[in-house]
């Protein structure tokens, strides 16, 4: 009895570490991925193939974490487990190992500028949040790079305030290791 229950909560361990590591994992993705010179569709698309065709052959490998023998729930688990390890791979990858050798300056044209608003939140209950009645704005500029690329940046309110519509700022960018150019911070 006692290993059975041993067995459970390892289980369970499993199940948590696992869910909220591929949610860093996620995250972490998404903010790499702002910072990388790529449409979003051609790593997605890619991650998504390679997750469903691996799927096809490995998702009998998750009932252990599942605890059920659904084909289709082990299918899905396989698919956006291995489509989010696959993201996080890709774009941390090719930040976090850049040539850092190729860094170089390129004056891009800002495009765009514009503040979006968002409202202070503050929480009631479980899964009740309230608007405060305060205000704040993110920044943000679109830039246009030599070869046409368009990117949204976010930038801080001292540097919004600088900037205008139309003229060339530098960016630092780099070539990532997947061959993907980055923009440095």
């Amino acid at each position: 009895m006692a290993e059975k229950k041993t067995k459970t909560v390892l289980t369970d361990v499993a199940r948590v570490v696992t869910f909220i590591g591929i949610g860093v994992c996620a995250a972490i993705s998404y903010a790499l991925y702002t910072d990388t010179l790529i449409d979003w569709y051609i790593p997605v698309g890619v991650a998504a193939a390679f997750a469903l065709f691996s799927a096809g052959a490995m998702y009998y490998r998750w009932r252990w974490l599942t605890g059920n023998d659904s084909k289709v729930l082990n299918f899905c688990c396989h698919s956006v487990v291995v489509f989010i390890m696959l993201l996080f791979v890709f774009f941390g990858g090719n930040y976090w190992l850049a040539d850092d050798s190729s860094e170089h300056t390129e004056q891009v044209t800002v495009e765009k500028r514009y503040r979006m608003k968002h409202n202070h939140t503050r929480r009631v209950r479980r899964g009740v949040y309230v608007p405060t009645g305060s205000v704040y704005y993110t920044y943000s500029i679109d830039v246009r790079f030599s070869d046409g690329r368009v990117k949204s940046l976010s930038i801080p309110e001292k540097r919004y305030r600088r900037i205008r519509t139309g003229s060339t700022i530098p960016l630092e960018v780099e070539m990532g290791f997947f061959g993907v150019p980055v923009v440095r911070n």
